[in-house]
């Protein structure tokens, strides 16, 4: 969208200020990397917006209504894919796996929900809020609005995604451009790690299902059943209120174990693909399953989101993109010198080769929705979007 018509959207949205202010970490000289409105329905509130944002008349209004709750410090609207700026097969990939769109569930931000963050591509924030926890952290040049978005919600305010909500961000024009955007998110998660840790952890799963899945990858499967039988049996006593302890043991610890091995899949071949490849060339028992896990859980993903586009297709630009991302990461954790942003954030307790004492069972685990949660997202960046 360019200023004209960003201004004129900002007036039928009942803005009565207009600043045009040149980003901190543009690298499009000459051009703002974002608008800030002053709207008269929130005083106390900025209105953050990329230039490049399409956005309908009234789409201000609905996220606005939020801030009656004074606990509110943001709100985000959902940012879908525009069309025509980039290929057709780029574009429909975007359409269900661009890191901007968070997807159609409405819901609070936190690290580990199933929005873990918002971008700053178009984000309402109270400005005693955003005064309260100082703003953007002027030293990081990628991340920097995942890392307001956190530091909110550690400083107990609320911030909210609004899908109902819909404004538009084009995709990138190529491959090439739509790569080097992938990298730079991968670049974040060290810089966000740094200041808060486990929050940008690659996989989220119970230790029972790591180490489930471990031995799984490790080439010994029959261990890694027995390790996910031993979960089944050790969490039917707490259910035992219920009519088919069992049966519902068997169910919950099935779900979660198929969702960790998706999150394990997802993991494996996007931020710690490197080893991945290293250990698939090197192991003869390893590769099959790592094979399996670099197929899988794309089609997966294909099959319950049905793009515009084949199979083949769908899993080849999906794996370019996590090959991009991860990249990204390991250029960051060099650059940084910490590996903290590729250690795994492992929930319940992990089975000793010899307990000394009973280990309590996990807490049962959903299956993740691909892309969403288990593994950490695109964190995109404001400089970037």
């Amino acid at each position: 969208m360019n200023e004209k018509k960003l201004l004129w959207t900002a007036i039928a949205a009942g803005v009565v200020a207009v600043v045009c202010v040149e980003f901190y970490v543009s690298d499009r000289v000459g051009t703002p990397a974002m608008v800030l409105f002053a709207t008269r329905d929130l005083p106390e509130g900025h209105v953050f917006v990329d230039a490049d944002v399409e956005a309908d008349d009234g789409w201000l209004g609905a996220l606005l209504a939020h801030f009656d709750d004074s606990d509110v410090a943001a709100v985000a609207p959902r940012v879908r894919c525009s069309p025509g700026a980039a290929a057709p097969w780029l574009e429909a990939y975007e359409e269900v796996r661009s890191p901007l769109d968070l997807g159609s569930r409405a819901g609070v931000v936190r690290p580990g929900a199933p929005v873990p963050y918002v971008p700053t591509t178009a984000l309402v924030v109270r400005r005693s809020a955003l005064e309260a926890v100082g703003g953007f952290d002027t030293t990081m040049r990628v991340g920097e609005d995942v890392d307001l978005v956190w530091r909110l919600r550690a400083a107990g305010w609320r911030v909210h995604y609004e899908p109902s909500v819909v404004v538009r961000h084009p995709a990138r024009p190529g491959p090439l451009p739509w790569a080097r955007q992938r990298w730079r998110y991968g670049r974040s998660a060290a810089p966000l790690a740094a200041r808060h840790g486990t929050a940008v952890a690659p996989l989220r799963v119970s230790g029972w299902s790591a180490t489930a899945w471990g031995a799984v990858v490790a080439g010994r499967p029959a261990l890694g059943a027995a390790v996910g039988v031993g979960t089944t049996v050790a969490l039917t006593p707490k259910l035992l209120s219920l009519r088919r302890p069992g049966a519902e043991a068997l169910r919950i610890a099935g779900l979660g174990n198929l969702g960790a091995g998706l999150a394990v899949g997802d993991a494996l071949w996007r931020p710690w693909w490197p080893i991945a490849a290293a250990l698939a060339l090197l192991s003869r028992r390893s590769r099959p399953v790592l094979l399996a896990m670099a197929v899988v859980p794309p089609v997966v993903e294909w099959r319950q989101r049905r793009p515009r586009l084949d199979p083949l297709r769908f899993l080849l630009l999906r794996r370019a993109d996590d090959l991009a991302y991860g990249a990204g990461v390991w250029a960051g954790c060099l650059h940084a010198r910490s590996a903290k942003a590729l250690l795994p954030s492992f929930s319940g307790p992990i089975p000793r080769p010899e307990p000394p004492e009973p280990v309590e069972p996990p807490e049962p685990v959903e299956p993740p929705e691909p892309g969403r949660a288990g593994s950490v997202p695109s964190v995109p960046s404001a400089s970037s979007s």
